[in-house]
């Protein structure tokens, strides 16, 4: 990727008047660096609570507030009506009772206090401006429930609250009339010409303001810009802000009001309008922000100084390339990807490489620049000294401690006999001269905890200068016996009833199944019933109370992001271990209902939010192979222990509802419950639960498709439990409301909007699979089991014909089981195109929350064929003849194609494996090709010889181009083969006027026939075909990709071009992949790292075209003299530098022409970079 960059710098001078309409912020609060480097945040204002209404709170000490200046934190106490019974927290709020969500809700901080926290302007608070004051006034609400009967014996009460703050006045003390106010001045830096500017516009953003006055809390209107001659194919980011006094963005005091390569932290200050508006314009980028003077600072004049880059367009969003706002307590992503935007709360890394499966969560990446924008001057001595006692009291190194040691800040880190024998291993890769791939590995083995990942990063952080390396952890486990012996000893005399024995209990089962949790040192604090409101003195206080055992076990650290003082067990499998040594007092089951039910803990305000995620992840986050967990797990971890422990089920039934409630009635948990209820086929149970969620997250794909399995399991278990006495008509009636119900619930899912995190809705395969079982129970029923009923049932489903046995019992289903047919077909062919597309791999949220079978996840190509196989099965009229004659030399499957309609036609295809393209690609993956030959044969011979292509519609045409092409590739010579010209011709019905050409997978075989064995073979005409058809198909390709996760979005790429001439020229990638050998994964490696492009039956067989790269795209001539066709490379770091002549073979995929192997023309090697793993 190639980045420009440039420091962009205005200087704005605010003039401040008496009339001051919204300013909210008259002071700039935040974290700031003063002159001697430390950060600080301003002064609370004053406190204001006005002490009226009812209940009594004459003497404050019923209702206390405090006015920050962004905020109004309202603390209350527990007994807020006097002589009366302790209030409920839940009863408690500021504003209207739904105004504000949970922000306007009090929580509790103690036994005794309850606290409401909210922005000034947040929760329905009014502003009222008099002629020395702005007073936010609100309204305290105590609404107490309802009992179960409906009554209640409280009254409800209201005490009104306000903030009031002296109104800013003019820094000179001397307001002057409109007349003679100040203009706003912009200062430029006196540099030579660059194509980035960064200019104040007017609020229409129509035109650049140059004079004009700005009062604290103005809207400033900032646009930067990039001009640079490739401005139409580059995206512009703002890097960072930083608002400063003087000229000088390093001088003290300094604000940064965007950081962390693009994200508008300023923002998360309260009733703060910094955000990045929505873009007209690639190459620009629009920022409003509020003015602010410095606190405690006589000096109106502000200087603002951004980080400008400018990326290739290809690259989108990315973790250092970003725009993202901070709306409603959550990240947007202006460019739409808000996934970039989630490290916007710790530390955003360079950019990622794309990597293969299980590798891709236990890998880690270190760029050059690694750590040079941490703020050493606001690093204080004792936090460099915690970074460096975390270390050496056992916890993982991290990237800042091998900076810290190179800046000198802390002890050398000690380089062990494996760092230098590693290093000589890697330096003897590097020099030789002899690689035949340009990604190697070097394994380290060794002991958890005997240094063996520290070596491996300390190699990195050596290298990281020299080339590019990659980092995967593999390590074996401890000895068992060493840490059981550990542990005994330490617990042999601990107290099992003392409080610290049960933090160490709740600690141990969230180190123990969430990995990376940790408690913070105030949620423990609170806990143990420690003073909450002693300053300085409470990381000493926690200290104190702890036992000999604690201290041994519990590592303290601060969180990396946050900062914030926490704990957790030495070592997971040391914590395992002192829960499976506890549980012999206390089942895990209890200890998992203490925590989930201690409100002190669940409710403490301090880091909940991160608490509760850990909390959460207990009990929904599932195990996976696939992200580097030992197994895979139906359910979390603690729940399946649970449901094994005793054998009884309800344990962990009564978990996950308890953890319901106390995630605030979280739709998730409740999803997760319901499939733990059908699981153990408590489906009345489940089905509440589901539509409890349901409820909650009316919206949600995952929840309605929740839906969808419980009434599919339920189904399910119905059908295979039929005795094989004769079915009674109430018995059919229930189970077919059940299926299509069960449909109705997927289809209800499918029209969702999709999620960033999702694909393909898996829906669609839960409508498949229930509506082909359900066609095989119909075939079943009295009336359509004879002799005829196979006809009669068809007749039914397709037509308006309803047999009067059924007419009235089943009068309800008619209309949805006459639409089964058409609505099967629609979500075979949704599933297949999203196959033709992307790689198989699930994102994240998919592996929690995907309740699809292993076979649909892992195997989803050979699924659909089975399943278009039983579809057909079932609407083909004409009986079958078994598979075996399906493989055999028989001339005529089913008689002359001639007598079948246009509609038994398309069954037959379906059944043999032609109906839609990601069945036929499959069949090139036959180990018999001569059998997938003849399988394509008997395809292609359901369309007779006389048939009128204008009889066929397209998906009809290109399902027979695809069988053409899929025949030539398995039986060269075939009797039923057309030549690439007929294939063109008929291909050209795909055309179609307008801006939407026609379907993806018609474009895409435009793109395939079309491509010219030389670059001055095609004429004018087709080559306006081609370029079209690419065009669009890399149009489609981006629209369909916005909403999918990185993860997911990889291409396949199916075809190749060959040296061949005709259909010879269109190699699958099949007759690649038969010859690399190895396992998977070692396959895998040589197709990343292009050792595949190498062997000499891919040399010999495929052709390498002739391109050159432009700008940082890659191009290769078209037909006319003009025209040159963009093709994509498939490794964008394999694009050289400069423009280059390069030669390269071509792919052919959805997102158009790919390019692979791509070479400079002078250079006989591959173009790329070495990566030592």
């Amino acid at each position: 990727m190639v980045i420009v960059g440039h420091a962009a710098s205005v200087a704005l001078l605010f003039s401040f008047a008496f009339v001051v309409a919204d300013a909210i912020r008259p002071l700039k609060d935040g974290p700031m660096i003063d002159a001697e480097g430390r950060e600080y945040k301003s002064a609370a204002v004053r406190t204001d609570a006005e002490e009226m209404g009812r209940p009594r709170a004459t003497d404050g000490s019923m209702v206390r507030v405090q006015c920050t200046d962004v905020s109004m934190i309202v603390v209350v106490n527990a007994r807020l009506v006097q002589n009366g019974p302790t209030v409920s927290p839940g009863d408690l709020f500021l504003g209207e009772a739904h105004s504000g969500g949970r922000r306007c809700r009090a929580a509790a901080v103690s036994d005794t206090e309850y606290v409401i926290e909210a922005g000034l302007r947040d929760c329905g608070s009014k502003l009222v401006i008099s002629e020395d004051s702005l007073i936010y006034s609100n309204k305290l609400v105590f609404s107490p429930a309802a009992s179960y009967h409906g009554g209640t014996r409280r009254a409800h009460a209201v005490v009104p609250v306000s903030c009031q703050y002296q109104k800013p006045r003019h820094v000179s003390g001397y307001a002057p009339p409109p007349q003679q106010q100040q203009p706003l001045t912009l200062f430029t830096p006196a540099v030579q010409y660059s194509a980035f500017s960064l200019k104040l516009m007017t609020g229409d953003w129509k035109s650049e303001m140059f004079s004009s006055a700005s009062y604290v809390g103005d809207l400033l209107h900032l646009e930067a810009s990039y001009a640079g001659p490739d401005a139409g194919q580059r995206r512009l980011f703002i890097d960072h802000c930083v608002a400063t006094l003087t000229p000088d963005a390093a001088s003290v005091p300094r604000y940064y009001f965007i950081e962390n390569h693009g994200c508008v932290t300023d923002a998360k200050q309260g009733g703060s309008n910094t955000m990045f508006k929505p873009r007209l314009r690639t190459d620009s980028l629009r920022l409003q922000l509020d003015a602010f003077l410095f606190h405690r600072d006589p000096r109106n004049s502000i200087f603002i100084t951004c980080q400008l880059t400018a990326t290739s367009e290809l690259w989108k969003s990315g973790p250092i390339n970003k725009a993202c706002n901070y709306v409603h307590s959550s990240w947007t992503n202006e460019d739409g990807d808000v996934g970039v935007c989630q490290c916007c709360d710790r530390y955003c890394q360079g950019r990622s490489l794309e990597v293969e499966g299980a590798m891709l969560d236990s890998l880690e990446i270190i760029s050059v620049d690694q750590c040079d924008d941490t703020k050493l001057e606001v690093l204080s001595k004792e936090e460099i000294q915690l970074i460096e006692t975390y270390f050496y009291r056992g916890g993982k190194i991290d990237w800042i401690n091998f900076w810290l040691a190179d800046k000198l800040k802390c002890g050398a880190i000690i380089k062990r006999d494996a760092y230098r024998e590693a290093n000589t291993l890697l330096d003897k890769i590097a020099h030789c001269s002899s690689a035949t791939r340009p990604i190697e590995s070097v394994n380290i083995s060794h002991h958890p905890g005997s240094g063996g990942s520290t070596v491996a990063r300390q190699i990195l952080w050596s290298w990281r200068q020299k080339f590019i390396l990659t980092f995967v952890l593999m390590s074996k486990e401890f000895q068992p016996s060493y840490i059981e012996d550990f542990v005994k000893n330490l617990l042999d005399k601990i107290d099992h009833s003392s409080l610290i024995t049960r933090l160490i209990r709740f600690v141990a089962l969230l180190n123990s199944y969430v990995e990376d949790s940790y408690i913070s040192m105030s949620h423990c604090e609170a806990s143990l019933g420690l003073a909450t409101h002693v300053v300085g003195a409470k990381y000493h206080a926690f200290l104190d109370h702890l036992t000999d055992e604690a201290r041994l076990l519990f590592i303290h650290f601060k969180e990396v992001s946050t900062h914030i003082a926490s704990i957790r067990i030495i070592h997971q499998l040391v914590a395992k271990e002192i829960l499976n040594q506890l549980s012999a007092n206390r089942p895990q089951s209890d200890v998992a209902m203490d925590l989930i039910n201690d409100k002190v803990l669940v409710n403490h305000r301090f880091d909940r939010e991160e608490f509760l995620k850990f909390i959460r992840a207990l009990f929904i986050r599932r195990h996976k192979k696939s992200r580097g967990d030992a197994e895979d797990t139906t359910f979390s971890p603690l729940i399946e222990h649970v449901s094994t422990e005793r054998g009884d089920v309800q344990k962990a039934v009564d978990l996950m509802k308890a953890a319901y409630i106390a995630l605030g009635k979280d739709a998730l948990v409740a999803q997760q419950l319901a499939r733990l209820l059908y699981t153990n086929l408590r489906f009345e149970e489940a089905l509440e639960w589901a539509e409890e969620a349901k409820s909650i997250l009316p919206y949600d794909t995952f929840v309605l498709d929740t839906l969808g399995q419980v009434y599919k399991k339920w189904f399910y278990h119905l059908y295979d439990n039929l005795e094989d006495k004769e079915l009674s008509p109430e018995r059919g009636i229930e189970i077919i409301s059940i299926a299509l119900k069960g449909i109705s619930a997927f289809r209800a899912s499918e029209k969702t909007p999709k999620k960033e995190t999702v694909s393909l809705n898996s829906s669609y395969y839960g409508e498949v699979d229930v509506g082909c079982r359900l066609l095989k129970f119909l075939s079943g029923v009295d009336v359509f089991s004879n002799d005829t009923g196979k006809s009669e049932l068809m007749k039914y489903l397709l037509t308006e014909y309803i047999p009067t046995e059924v007419k009235t019992p089943w009068q309800r289903f008619h209309l949805q089981l006459k639409g089964l047919q058409k609505c099967l077909g629609q979500a075979l062919e949704c599933i297949s195109e999203d196959l033709s597309y992307f790689q198989t791999d699930i994102s994240e949220e998919e592996v929690e929350l995907d309740a699809r079978d292993l076979e649909q996840v892992y195997k989803p190509r050979e699924w659909l064929t089975k399943k278009s196989a039983v579809y057909a099965g079932c609407f083909c009229v004409i009986p079958d003849e078994s598979d075996q004659a399906a493989e055999s030399d028989s001339a005529d499957m089913v008689g002359p194609a001639e007598k079948l309609s246009p509609f038994q036609r398309q069954m037959r295809t379906y059944k043999l494996g032609g109906g839609n393209v990601t069945a036929i690609l499959s069949l090139l993956y036959d180990k018999k090709p001569q059998r997938a030959g003849r399988k394509l044969e008997k395809i292609i011979s359901m369309y007779p010889e006389n048939l009128k292509w204008s009889d066929l519609d397209q998906t009809e045409i290109a399902n027979f181009i695809f069988c053409q092409i899929a025949l030539n590739c398995t039986l060269h010579g075939s009797s039923e083969l057309l030549s690439l010209e007929k294939l063109q011709d008929l291909s050209k019905r795909f055309i179609k006027k307008g801006r939407n050409m026609s379907s993806a997978i018609a474009l895409f075989l435009l793109s395939l026939l079309f491509w010219p064995e030389t670059s001055d073979e095609l004429s004018s005409a087709d080559t306006q075909i081609l370029l079209s058809a690419i065009n669009e198909l890399q149009r489609l390709c981006e629209q369909k990709s916005q909403h999918v996760s990185l993860k997911k979005k990889r291409i396949v790429t199916h075809f190749f071009l060959a040296k061949a001439k005709g259909l010879n020229k269109i190699v699958h990638r099949s007759a690649i992949e038969k010859n690399v050998n190895g396992t998977l994964s070692e396959r895998k490696l040589k197709w990343l790292g292009g050792e595949v492009w190498k062997t000499k039956e891919v040399v010999q067989l495929l052709k390498r075209v002739e391109g050159w790269t432009e700008n940082g795209s890659l191009f290769v001539k078209g037909g006319t003299r003009d025209s040159k066709i963009r093709v994509l490379p498939r490794f964008s770091a394999s694009l050289p530098n400069g423009n280059e002549s390069v030669t390269f073979y071509l792919g052919f995929s959805f997102d158009g022409v790919v390019a692979c192997d791509i070479r400079c023309s002078d250079d006989p090697s591959t173009f790329a970079s070495f990566v030592l793993f």
